[in-house]
């Protein structure tokens, strides 16, 4: 029974219901006001139970009309079969996620190239595109260099370290001449890890062929900080795409196969490991940043930002107090007109910048701490100057902070870092007016402030008299 009968029916009854208890009571009782007010009521329901019948009866014409308008089904024969369900949807192919990846009208300059190969084949390429970009004698002289800042406690092959992070990281491999992107021929793109990382595959590979940017760990012989914050746009970039499409991924898991997840890679010390992975990390918080300014929404905002990158990790640590101030940040730049010293050049020069200086001071402080000492950082550069035999290479590393506070905090911080290395006591008379000094059988330290209180100078030496000839060409005035 539909529901405008069900409504009509108890209305009616009610009305019937209450006129019989009434009835009743007027039954019961004789005489008196009572029975003079019971009339009156009687009266009054009758007029409404009368009422009532008039709009019931409207009803029921209503309900007639509606019911003579109402289109009459056809009839469905019984040999006829139910509807066929819609066909599944397609299969996720590269074409039609790389088509979702052209994001703010960016697009792919050269076709893509999609070839599968076994994971053993793309881990080689990577070798070999490493070893390429980086010679050995190269790859030689940044080890050292990691050594002597302290960065790693034991020599690595460096190239080697690269390539294998990479592939653990990424599984891929983007010949940028050709345009090809190689993938591993087993992952499934029934599987949703393995459509997430080849979103990112195809977003470095949109980005590197609209930017050009490269690889910081093959592009940081001079300035591995310039290096390291211009990948961090890409790479950031690349991370929240491929966050959102695995937020929105409808697609779901359909059938068996494999990811395609490249294997561990425990051979990279951590100091590298956690290089690599900031551009991603680092960079994904930048962008998260660079959309909380008023003006993100306007077209072309965030392409404004790959043509003013930024110059230094600091600015990707804090976008707003750096990359987003009204005066654009610039590093202070240290330089020499002459570099040898006793007749030796420099093996390597190269800036640390705010995250390797934060990442130096979690080998002996805690991570909030280590974050406090980097914090103010505003330009640095070291040099690394060949030692003799086994007594290590020597370390000249001049620094620049925001604030006398934040040169005090690195100072302490990389004396702790120093002594702990090198397992040199800390003495009083170590601290001297001049700074930091320690003539010690094991290590020459040397950690001096300007007279501005904003610069210190660090010097690391196995021999007092190496110590001496850095400071006499090199050092503050």
């Amino acid at each position: 029974m539909s529901r405008p009968w069900i409504i009509l029916f108890v209305l009616l009854g009610a009305a019937l219901l209450g006129f019989e208890y009434v009835h009743h009571l007027y039954m019961e009782n004789s005489g008196g006001s009572e029975v003079a007010q019971l009339k009156t009521v009687i009266v009054d329901l009758e007029k409404q139970l009368e009422a009532q019948k008039k709009q019931n009866q409207r009803l029921l014409l209503e309900l007639k009309d509606a019911a003579e308008k109402q289109p009459v089904a056809a009839a469905v024969p019984d040999n006829v079969p139910p509807p066929s369900p819609p066909p599944p949807p397609a299969d996720p192919t590269l074409e039609n996620i790389a088509e979702r990846v052209m994001l703010r009208k960016l697009e792919f300059k050269r076709p893509l190239q999609f070839v599968g190969a076994p994971f053993p084949d793309i881990a080689q390429r990577t070798t070999e595109d490493i070893q390429k970009a980086i010679s050995e004698d190269e790859g030689e002289r940044r080890q050292r260099a990691y050594v002597a800042m302290g960065f790693v406690t034991d020599p690595f092959d460096y190239r080697w370290a690269l390539s294998g992070l990479r592939n653990e990281q990424e599984g891929w491999f983007y010949d940028a001449p050709t345009a090809t992107l190689y993938t591993n021929e087993e992952a499934s793109l029934k599987l949703p890890d393995a459509r997430s990382r080849i979103v990112r595959a195809l977003m470095e590979a949109l980005l590197e062929q609209n930017y050009g940017l490269g690889d910081p760990g093959v592009d940081d012989a001079h300035n591995s900080d310039k290096a390291m914050a211009e990948f961090c746009v890409l790479g950031g970039d690349a991370q929240l795409v491929q966050l959102h499409y695995s937020l929105s991924d409808v697609a779901g898991s359909s059938g068996g196969g494999s990811a395609g997840t490249p294997p561990p890679f425990y051979e990279a010390p951590i100091f590298m490991r956690e290089r690599q992975n900031f551009p991603y990390d680092g960079g994904m918080v930048f962008h998260e940043a660079v959309r909380q300014q008023p003006n993100s929404g306007q077209p072309g905002f965030i392409d404004r930002i790959y043509a003013r990158l930024p110059v230094s990790t600091a600015e990707i640590l804090h976008p707003d107090d750096l990359y987003f101030a009204s005066t654009p940040f610039k590093p202070i730049e240290f330089q020499w007109d002459e570099l040898d010293v006793a007749g030796k050049e420099p093996i390597a020069s190269n800036v640390a910048g705010e995250l390797n200086v934060m990442l130096l001071m979690k080998v002996v402080e805690a991570p909030d701490l280590a974050d406090q000492i980097g914090y103010g950082w505003r330009g640095d550069r070291y040099l690394i100057y060949p030692g003799d035999g086994d007594a290590g290479d020597h370390v000249f590393w001049r620094t620049s902070w925001a604030t006398e506070e934040d040169a005090r905090e690195f100072a302490a911080g990389i004396q702790k870092s120093l002594t702990f290395r090198f397992s040199i006591p800390v003495q009083q008379r170590y601290l001297t007016d001049a700074g930091f000094i320690v003539n010690d059988p094991a290590r020459t330290l040397r950690i001096r402030t300007s007279a501005d209180g904003k610069t210190v100078q660090v010097v690391n030496a196995s021999l007092d008299t190496c110590a001496d000839a850095l400071e006499a060409k090199l050092g503050l005035p």
